[in-house]
């Protein structure tokens, strides 16, 4: 009987294991993928394309928590409890879909009207129409796509959460090369490409969760997800906005367009990181609302170290292979990008770290606590990166971006010092920082 036991939670562990690694690889392949097409991005774009495209995704990602609402939040916590009640999700998911579909049109519509007006205010160079607005554009096809994928998670089918995924990051990177290479080499073009593989994925997502829809919205489990999301919309967009903000101050205090450009080749890089990160991240989720759910803490915290360790592991590795990685996949002299690189992977590092140590504010209902740091954050990092940015050009924007996140990470930390004073991640994460911050300095 032990052994049989025994046997069956092997089992279970490895199946487990195995589920973790599809939805590891579902994130990081199209990011690895990208890597190998960059030498021929590089080769038919000139550097001023990768200024708008970085400027154009990171717009996007700043805007991105206007289109979610953040709903896929409330989702995930509606899901697991209603699991453990033994209830049924469809109507929750039928109606959040349904609403999060046409309040993205509405979205779109204002969009596309005032930010041109915020462009011409703003003294932005980069034409809105048709690059920027060809990325906001894949905001509504977003929706079908994050919600299948979210059903795909919290079923654990990982393996069709792989091949959905996947697809979506392999189609959304050929066409665009193929439309750079076979009709313009733009970044008009670049973002067509993209813009058409979304749609047909998107499409493909809603055609299989249309079974799922029907009836009517239920305004009142609307109201509740407004109630528990508001304070995380506004963090996602406070949270968010520093990749966006920091291309603006770029934009505007570097003599050259091709500052921007060179940065954006960089942080691709070091975003590598970053997506890495998320990707554990959302592998991990739903166990950690059922490990806090049932009050299982000390495990929690030893899957949120793990989960902290291998996005250190992968943030050195991607340190110590940049030269190399970037004098390998970009055909002409990228050399300030390597520079930039180094100091945004430990941004990067951090802003990982922080995801993780974060969940515990939406698992434990302290929406608005997060949201007033993540507003306080906002406010330091616009009023010393315009600062730094103003008298130390793109040095001066990357510092900051790293010390808010450090910020960021003390005041999380010490917000849940009960529950995470036996988290070790938090000490090694301080340590390692400070070291990297000197290594640089001095290698500069």
């Amino acid at each position: 009987m032990l052994k049989t036991a025994s046997l069956h939670s092997i089992t279970a562990l490895l199946r487990e294991q195995k589920s973790t690694l599809y939805f590891l690889g579902a994130s990081f392949g199209g990011s690895i993928l990208g890597f190998f097409l960059l030498p021929l991005f590089t080769k038919y774009l000139p550097v001023e394309a990768f200024a708008v495209i970085g400027f154009a995704f990171a717009l996007n990602t700043f805007v991105g928590p206007l289109f979610t609402l953040s709903f896929n939040s409330f989702y995930i916590k509606e899901y697991n409890k209603e699991l453990v009640d033994g209830k049924p999700t469809a109507s929750i998911f039928s109606s959040i879909f349904l609403f999060s579909m046409g309040w993205s049109v509405l979205l779109l519509g204002a969009l596309a009207i005032l930010m041109p007006l915020a462009f011409y205010l703003l003294s932005i160079s980069i034409p809105f129409y048709p690059s920027v607005f060809l990325v906001l554009l894949t905001g509504l096809f977003q929706i079908p796509f994050t919600y299948h994928l979210l059903e795909l998670r919290l079923e654990r089918k990982a393996r069709a959460y792989f091949w959905v995924s996947f697809i979506q990051s392999v189609s959304c990177l050929i066409l665009p090369l193929a439309f750079v290479i076979y009709y313009q080499p733009t970044a008009d073009s670049r973002l067509l490409g993209y813009a058409i593989a979304f749609l047909a994925v998107a499409v493909y997502c809603f055609v299989r969760i249309r079974p799922k829809l029907g009836g009517a919205i239920d305004w009142k489990l609307i109201g509740r997800a407004f109630r528990f999301s508001a304070p995380l919309i506004l963090y996602s967009f406070a949270y968010l906005s520093f990749d966006f903000i920091d291309r603006y101050f770029i934009e505007q205090f570097n003599a050259s367009l091709k500052v921007l450009g060179f940065y954006n080749v960089g942080f691709q890089f070091a975003n590598l990181v970053f997506v890495f990160s998320v990707a554990i991240y959302r592998a991990y989720e739903p166990n950690y609302y059922r490990l806090y759910y049932e009050k299982q803490f000390a495990k929690l915290n030893r899957l949120l170290d793990y989960t902290n360790y291998v996005i250190w592991g992968a943030g050195l590795a991607t340190l110590l292979m940049l030269p190399f990685i970037v004098e390998l996949f970009t055909s002409n002299d990228y050399s300030l990008s390597v520079e930039m690189g180094r100091w945004l992977i430990l941004a990067t590092i951090l802003q990982g770290v922080n995801t993780v140590y974060q969940t515990y504010y939406a698992i434990a209902g302290k929406t608005f606590s997060l949201m007033i740091v993540s507003v306080i954050s906002l406010a330091l990092y616009m009023a010393a990166g315009y600062f730094f940015s103003k008298n130390y050009q793109y040095h001066g924007t990357i510092w900051v971006k790293i010390a808010i996140q450090l910020f960021i990470m003390v005041v999380s930390f010490f917000s849940f010092f009960q529950r995470l004073k036996s988290s070790r991640s938090f000490y090694l994460t301080m340590i390692l920082s400070f070291v990297m911050l000197a290594v640089l300095y001095l290698y500069e």
